[in-house]
């Protein structure tokens, strides 16, 4: 039996605010159209607000819904995890975020 996993990995950094959210809301959607798996790497992001917070989930849901993937390629931290639990994303108490969190990471990439 021959299995390949292909994965579109795609780096977010620095401020992702409103003004940002058009160049990467075209970044995910190009990667969407042309991958069947993205892998989003935010460990980098240094700022967010709630058009971020938007973007990514609506991201997921529009790759479950389309039958591709979408995931995290490190539990949320830093100013994304502050922002998903001041949105209600995550639940404020860490190991609980940990948890919820992991359906949202690549398989195999652990931070």
């Amino acid at each position: 039996m021959n299995i390949e996993v292909a994965l579109h990995s795609i780096t977010i950094s620095g401020p992702q605010t409103i003004r940002e959210a058009g160049e990467t809301h075209a970044a995910l959607l190009t990667a969407l159209s042309d991958h069947d798996d993205v892998v989003l790497d935010c460990a980098a992001v240094t700022e967010v607000d709630v058009s971020f917070i938007q973007m990514i989930l609506a991201t997921r849901r529009s790759a479950v819904e389309a039958g591709r993937g979408c995931s995290l390629r490190h539990h949320p931290g830093g100013v994304l995890h502050q922002a998903l639990v001041r949105g209600g994303v995550l639940p404020a108490d860490d190991a609980d975020a940990a948890l919820y969190s992991d359906r949202w990471l690549a398989t195999g990439e652990m931070a």
